[in-house]
C-alpha cells in the first residue's frame, strides 16, 4: 500500500505555489499516446517452428550413456524422430539432436548467483550442479503444429534420461536447472488441454542499459512456437503487475488468442482455459481491477540476452506518457491497494523526521550520480497541490537527478489532483524533498523516516 501526506486544506491555506512538484511533458515510448502508429504486421501468433534446448548436468562421468538412453527411449516412442548432431545443414522436422560440448564451453552459473537459475535444488544439489565435469546437450525441433505434443514428449523424455544417468536437468530456453520433482511439476503444467505458461516460461527482469526502467522480457515461449514477449521501461512500482499482464498475454496467446491486424489484443482473465492459471491471475486482482483491458502488440527490438526467437513488445492505449498507460493498464487489470494518511501541516515530529530525510537525502546524491547497483531504486516523497488548494504528499520513483530538480515517476494514484495519475512523469525540487526510500536488492532499505510516525497516527484516509 502507497503512503502519502495529505495536509487538510483548512490547515495549509497559505502554502507557496512555487515549491509544488510540477508534471513533466515527457513524450512516450515510440508509439502515439492513443496507440495508432503504424506498426510492421505480427503475421500470426503460432510460428512455424517450435524449438526445446536441454542438458543434462554430471558431478562425474553419467552411469550409462545419455546418447544411448536417447535413441533407445526415441525408438520406443511413435512418431520415431531421428538424432542428428550437427546442426550446420538443417534437417527435415522434427528431430532430436544429441551433443556432448566441454564442460569449459558450457558451464553452469556461478556460485555466487546459482540461486537465481535454480528451481527446488537443494544446497547440496546446487553444489554439485555447480562443480559438474560432463554435459549433454539434446534438442528438439517440430513444426509449430506439433509444438505443445513435442513439449509433453520431450520433458516426460529427458526426464527419463536423466533419472537413469544420474544427471540434473537444465532447460536453455528459460535458464533454469531443475531438481527431478520441479521438473515433474513442470512436466504436469503442459499435460492440461491449455497448458499452465507460468510453469514453463521465466521472466527476466533487469536494468536496461537504453532507459531509466526495468526491462522485462520473457524466456522459452519457442518451445511453443510462440513470439517472446517483452515489457520496457517500467517503473519497479509496476514491476510485478506488468510481469502478471505479460504472463496474462502469453497464456492468451497459447490458449489461441490471436492479435488484431493493428496488435490489438483484449485480456479477460476469465476467457483463460487452464484452470490453474486462471486462479492463480483471478487471485492477483486487487481493490479496483476488472480483470480486462486491451494491450497492443508491436513488433520488439531484441536485446542482447534475448532468446533466439520472434519478439513481441506489450505497448499500453491510452492518452498520457508511456508510463502514466502502463500504470492504468495494469491498475484496470490487477487494482491498486493505495491509501494515504492526513497530518496536520507543522507536525513536530513528522518536521524532525523530514529534515533528517533531507539531510541524509544531499549525502546520498553523489551515490545515485555514480549509478546504484542493479537491483536497487530510489524513492521520493514530494508535495504535489490539490484541486481544493491543499497538498498531497506522494512518492515517485526517480529517474533523473539534475542539479537542485529531481525527475520521476509517479508511484501513488492521488486522492484529490484530478488530472494527475500513476505513473505520470514529474519534475520536484530538491529541497521540497519531504523524504526517501532507498530500496536495495535484498529487500532492505534506507530513510522513509516519515511513514512510521504516520503509521502512528493513525488517521488514515480516506
Amino acid at each position: 500500500m502507497s503512503v502519502l501526506v495529505l495536509a487538510v486544506a483548512t490547515l495549509t491555506a497559505c502554502k507557496k505555489k512555487e515549491g509544488r512538484a510540477k508534471r513533466m511533458d515527457v513524450p512516450g515510448d515510440g508509439s502515439d499516446a492513443a496507440g495508432s502508429a503504424k506498426a510492421a504486421p505480427l503475421g500470426p501468433a503460432l510460428g512455424d517452428v517450435a524449438v526445446m534446448r536441454l542438458a543434462i548436468y554430471y558431478p562425474a562421468k553419467p552411469v550409462k550413456s545419455p546418447r544411448a538412453e536417447l535413441e533407445r527411449l526415441l525408438a520406443a516412442n511413435q512418431p520415431v524422430i531421428p538424432i542428428v548432431t550437427d546442426l550446420t545443414a538443417t534437417p527435415p522436422l522434427p528431430f532430436a539432436f544429441y551433443g556432448e560440448p566441454a564442460i569449459a564451453d558450457y558451464a553452469p552459473p556461478p556460485a555466487d548467483s546459482m540461486q537465481y537459475f535454480v528451481r527446488g535444488l537443494s544446497d547440496a544439489e546446487m553444489k554439485a550442479f555447480g562443480a559438474s565435469q560432463f554435459v549433454a546437450a539434446i534438442g528438439f525441433e517440430t513444426t509449430g503444429a506439433d509444438a505443445l505434443a513435442q513439449l509433453r514428449r520431450s520433458q516426460r523424455l529427458v526426464a527419463e534420461v536423466a533419472a537413469t544417468t544420474g544427471g540434473v536437468i537444465w532447460s536453455d530456453d528459460v535458464r533454469v536447472a531443475f531438481s527431478a520433482k520441479a521438473w515433474d511439476d513442470r512436466t504436469t503444467a503442459a499435460e492440461t488441454e491449455a497448458p499452465d505458461i507460468e510453469e514453463l516460461v521465466t521472466v527476466h527482469a533487469y536494468q536496461s542499459e537504453t532507459n531509466a526502467g526495468v526491462r522485462q522480457v520473457t524466456l522459452g515461449l519457442d518451445q511453443l512456437a510462440l513470439p517472446d514477449l517483452v515489457v520496457e521501461d517500467a517503473t519497479k512500482a509496476e514491476g510485478e503487475r506488468a510481469a502478471f499482464t505479460i504472463n496474462l498475454v502469453a497464456q492468451l496467446l497459447a490458449e489461441g488468442a490471436q492479435p488484431a491486424e493493428d496488435g490489438s489484443l483484449s485480456l479477460a482473465i476469465s476467457d483463460i482455459k487452464n484452470s490453474a492459471a486462471r486462479e492463480r491471475m483471478k487471485a492477483r486482482i486487487g481493490t479496483g481491477g476488472t480483470g480486462k483491458a486491451t494491450v497492443r502488440l508491436l513488433i520488439g527490438e531484441r536485446d542482447d540476452g534475448d532468446a533466439e526467437n520472434r519478439l513481441w513488445r506489450i505497448d499500453f492505449p491510452g492518452t498520457g506518457a508511456y508510463p502514466e498507460r502502463l500504470a492504468s493498464t495494469v491498475a484496470n487489470l490487477f487494482g491498486r491497494e493505495d491509501g494515504a494518511y492526513g497530518a496536520a501541516s507543522g507536525d513536530a515530529e513528522l518536521v524532525a523526521a523530514s529534515h533528517r530525510a533531507k539531510a541524509e537525502l544531499v549525502a546520498l546524491r553523489p551515490r545515485f550520480v555514480k549509478g546504484l547497483p542493479d537491483g536497487d531504486h530510489l524513492l521520493i516523497k514530494a508535495p504535489f497541490a490539490t484541486d481544493g488548494g491543499g497538498t498531497e504528499y506522494m512518492w515517485l520513483e526517480v529517474r533523473a537527478w539534475k542539479g537542485g530538480r529531481i525527475e520521476g515517476i509517479l508511484t501513488d494514484e492521488p486522492f484529490q489532483i484530478s488530472a494527475l495519475h500513476a505513473g505520470a512523469p514529474v519534475e520536484v525540487a530538491q529541497t521540497d524533498v519531504f523524504d526517501y526510500i532507498l530500496a536495495h536488492r535484498d529487500g532492505t532499505s534506507e530513510g522513509n523516516h516519515t511513514t512510521p510516525i504516520l503509521e502512528k497516527r493513525g488517521t488514515k484516509w480516506p
